[in-house]
């Protein structure tokens, strides 16, 4: 088989020589303002509050990774970065990859309800920009591997700069044991969120009021 997946919950196990390529993968995938923080402290973090980091490989060799945070109290899943070689894109590892975690994560002693996660939206009036076009490519990609679209949140992501200028995202999520209920879509959302604003950020206020007009979409397929 051309793909495979390991799942790491220790990252002293990881090697130097794995962990250089998927630097590098993470540094060609997500563009300065989306770096949060130097994807080494990954390893550190792997094995920690339920952080997961899963290496895709293509024969044998890291292709792109996922990294996910499990947290019990919420019943949820947090799915935090994934990505894949420059070189490796368009041939499948990705699907395969979003597959067998949640694959992994139903066949759990308890697994969790849902899966959230965030992805960047088109920006400004140019809708034929090819950012623009890859973005709606992105949400359209995701609804097909299965992913629900919570349309209409009022959603900005602030750049991890010193300007701190936002970017409007999309949340989604996987279910995974059952449908979440409107509390734990509401939950999943607002836990996505609270990485950028306090309980008290106006912009955290705008997204709880927006739940009023949100709207669940389904996913095209699986």
């Amino acid at each position: 088989m051309a793909f495979s997946a390991v799942r790491v919950t220790n990252g002293t196990t990881v090697s130097e020589c794995d962990r250089a390529a998927l630097a590098a993968i993470h540094d060609a995938a997500f563009p300065p303002e989306e770096r949060y923080w130097p994807f080494e402290k990954i390893f550190e973090w792997v094995g920690q509050e339920g952080v997961e980091l899963w290496i895709l490989r293509r024969w044998g060799e890291a292709a792109g990774y996922i990294t996910l945070q499990e947290v019990p109290t919420d019943r949820l899943v947090y799915l935090w970065y994934w990505a894949a070689a420059p070189d490796r894109r368009n041939a499948g590892l990705g699907a395969f990859g979003i597959r067998t975690v949640l694959a992994d994560l139903a066949a759990r002693a308890k697994p969790p309800v849902a899966v959230f996660f965030d992805a960047r939206a088109p920006e400004g009036e140019d809708t034929a920009a090819p950012k623009n076009v890859f973005r709606r490519r992105r949400l359209s990609w995701y609804r097909q591997l299965g992913a629900y679209w919570l349309k209409g949140l009022d959603y900005p992501a602030v750049a991890a700069n010193d300007a701190g200028e936002e970017y409007p995202c999309y949340i989604l999520f996987f279910r995974i044991a059952g449908m979440p209920d409107e509390a734990l879509v509401r939950l999943g959302a607002i836990a996505i969120a609270a990485y950028f604003f306090a309980p008290d950020d106006p912009r955290r206020q705008r997204l709880v009021k927006s739940f009023e007009t949100m709207e669940v979409i389904p996913p095209t397929g699986v």
